[in-house]
């Protein structure tokens, strides 16, 4: 058998599967709590719920993880330093922030470079430079050089580069290198932050394969791109960029391979988020502004996700202002049934709180323990901590002990559980789904005695709290499904956001799924609906008990396999290599028509008098640019595909759509390719992808950062 081991480094699981490449289907899997201070720890521990016979037959293994994701939110990452050729000050001074730059005064700018058409304006003052690096060169681990034209023109930042790493023997990273972006600024926080990225991701593959050598797996390792592709562990060790959202690109492609679909909605639920993603054809919908990651906005190819801050381990709170009465997320907290399993007496206190039956404004079901180190604190701070110190406490037992106002706590807490000195543990769907026996991971006393706790303030039963927060749950996945999909049909009347109609629309047709469609009365005419024309794919352990509802008032159906627990895991296992080459041909405008034809986005930047030439040629450069990029990422045989568009802008309104398109497979471009007749060709694109399986067998075992 060839056996091959997906793992996912999910926010509050790490999932693991054994695949057998030979039988197409999984032989085992397994989760585990994902350790966020040593991830090593939880892929361990994931592969540690495998059969040792099994893992020890593995030959191939593929890793999906949010490390990256995870230092973007959290601004961690080595210490980088950006050097921007021709670029304006007062611009990046004024809209860098956007972008996530550093402040000016950071960042190095020196003349020079190239014009809009890639030629040469002026040779940067190489000697400046020098200057500028040299002097503060102990303070930065990295750089990364982009030239405001570098997309025209790659020289600048080739000799930028050159120059650089002899300087200092630094990594260097150029703009060229990580995205073909027309947007200098753009490329500019994809160059700076892959720098930042390249210790942070070098740290994490060394830790993956010391847990992997220690269980006897000595293999090749590939790890998910942002796009839910593969590449090889040596083009992440200089790309780490790439691994932006791989976790849910993961999650989508193995969530399209359970299904068995090509056209689906796959909602995948976690413990923090869920998230919504579309497939079309068998491949992931792509993002057309590239991965935008906590604050940064870059280049890179990602899938197109909407996520919402709802998952099994959302705080539930009762909440007047909300048409169900509920809150629900996007807090994350450890359910209580978890924090009862761990600590016996959480389970005896949210005995006594029941037994007491006392009605209060506060939820007081909820409980903070210590979960790391502490910095510097307040006087408070130290009480509170100090309290917490032989183990979890109530709200009411924590306010008592550290002399804290009831009311005032939350906010006295809210600095250190931000800092992760502390954790909330709370009322979640998870605990309702063990009150009502829909789940066992976790006795369900604590759950039941803590839901009727909550339900005193609200005058119903526990079991009638638990049924309306599923329901609460399901309604709003409903919302953010419908949401997607209003805004992918109807993108302009949607870049506002949902309109206050939209939203009570679908508000209306998921409170009025299953209903029957005959007249009912005033009303009864018509019956709201937002009808979706593809399956609804569950994707994470909790899901089964709310896409079913969803898929009710969408009309449409769901699907979920009894693997999609790991489904992010398989995902990753079973990826192949893609890669996508943009190059564009351009009219040298002059009076009286073109003057010829340039090609932007390669190595070179050749002149054509003829545009069929130009197109020709810029189809074969593409070919040749994919299938290379395809082999750097790992893949073995690969398969093209080209579509060539001319963008057309017309002098005078017409009907239909200015942007043609010609798809083909290979590199021949048709006959009927032509300069627009019927208006101004502002110029043509040329989109390239090369496809194809990862090439196991010629990457090196895990052991070092070769392949």
């Amino acid at each position: 058998m060839k056996l091959g081991l997906g793992i996912d480094t999910g926010g509050t699981y790490t999932d693991a599967v054994i695949y057998d490449f030979d039988g197409g289907s999984a032989l085992a899997w397994g989760k585990a709590p994902t350790t966020r201070e040593n991830l090593a720890d939880g892929i361990a521990a994931a592969m540690d719920t495998l059969p040792g016979d099994l893992i020890r037959q593995v030959g191939r293994v593929a890793l999906s993880t949010t490390l990256a994701t995870n230092a973007c939110v959290e601004g961690r990452g080595g210490r980088s330093r950006l050097i921007l050729i021709g670029c304006q000050r007062k611009i990046v001074e004024r809209v860098g922030a956007e972008y996530g730059l550093p402040p000016v005064q950071e960042i190095v700018f020196i003349d020079g470079g190239h014009d809009r058409q890639g030629q040469p304006v002026a040779e940067p003052d190489w000697e400046a430079l020098k200057a500028q690096i040299v002097a503060q060169d102990g303070q930065w681990d990295a750089y990364a050089v982009v030239e405001i034209w570098g997309a025209r023109n790659q020289a600048a930042e080739v000799e930028a580069k050159r120059r650089i790493m002899a300087w200092t023997g630094k990594p260097v990273v150029a703009g060229h290198e990580i995205t073909g972006e027309l947007n200098s600024l753009k490329r500019a926080a994809s160059a700076l932050l892959n720098a930042r990225l390249l210790p942070v991701i070098a740290d994490f593959l060394r830790a993956v394969e010391a847990a992997l050598y220690d269980r006897g797996v000595n293999c090749p390792v590939a790890i998910v791109r942002g796009d839910g592709t593969l590449m090889t562990r040596a083009f992440a060790a200089v790309r780490p960029i790439e691994t932006l959202l791989c976790g849910p690109a993961s999650s989508v492609l193995g969530g399209a391979r359970l299904s068995g679909c090509s056209q689906g909605i796959v909602v995948d639920m976690g413990g923090t988020t869920s998230d919504i993603a579309l497939i079309r054809d068998g491949l992931p919908v792509m993002a057309a502004e590239g991965a935008a990651v906590g604050g940064w906005r870059t280049g890179i190819a990602s899938i197109d996700i909407e996520t919402v801050g709802l998952g099994g381990d959302s705080l539930v709170r009762l909440d007047e202002t909300q048409t169900d009465g509920l809150s629900l997320g996007p807090r994350r907290v450890i359910p209580l049934v978890t924090l009862a399993h761990r600590y016996d007496r959480v389970a005896q206190r949210l005995q006594e709180i029941r037994q007491q039956k006392r009605r209060h404004t506060l939820s007081l079901a909820e409980f903070y323990v210590r979960q790391g180190m502490p910095g510097d604190m307040t006087e408070t701070q130290k009480r509170l901590w100090d309290a917490l110190a032989q183990g979890p406490l109530s709200v009411q037992e924590l306010a008592e002990q550290a002399q804290v106002y009831l009311y005032h706590l939350e906010r006295e807490m809210e600095p250190m559980e931000q800092a992760g000195w502390v954790m909330k543990s709370g009322l979640t769907p998870t605990d309702a789904l063990h009150g009502l026996g829909h789940m066992a991971l976790w006795p369900s006393e604590a759950a039941r005695d803590a839901l009727e706790i909550m339900a005193l303030q609200s005058g119903e039963s526990g079991t009638a709290l638990a049924r309306r927060i599923l329901e609460g749950v399901s309604r709003r996945l409903h919302r953010a499904v419908a949401g997607m999909l209003l805004r992918q049909r109807w993108p302009k009347a949607c870049e506002r956001g949902l309109s206050p109609q939209m939203e009570l629309w679908i508000e209306e047709a998921f409170a009025e799924r299953g209903a029957p469609a005959e007249f009912e009365g005033e009303g009864g005419f018509m019956q709201a609906r937002i009808a979706a024309r593809v399956p609804l794919i569950g994707v994470g352990a909790p899901i089964a008990h709310f896409l079913p509802d969803v898929a009710q008032a969408m009309g449409c159906e769901a699907r979920m396999d009894p693997m999609s627990p790991v489904a992010n895991a398989m995902g990753a296992i079973t990826a192949g290599v893609t890669a996508r080459v943009v190059l564009k041909v351009k009219p040298d405008q002059q009076i009286g028509g073109p003057g010829g034809y340039h090609v932007y986005g390669g190595d070179e930047k050749p002149w054509f008098a003829q545009y069929e030439q130009a197109v020709e040629w810029a189809c074969q450069c593409a070919k040749r640019m994919a299938g290379a990029q395809a082999q750097a990422q790992g893949a073995g045989q690969v398969r093209y595909t080209q579509q060539v568009r001319e963008r057309v802008g017309r002098i005078t309104p017409a009907e239909d759509d200015p942007q043609r398109l010609a798809q083909f497979n290979g590199g021949v471009v048709p006959e009927t390719t032509s300069p627009a007749s019927d208006g101004i060709l502002l110029e043509t694109e040329i989109i390239t992808r090369a496809d194809g399986p990862m090439d196991w067998n010629r990457l090196n075992p895990s052991a070092g950062l070769g392949n």
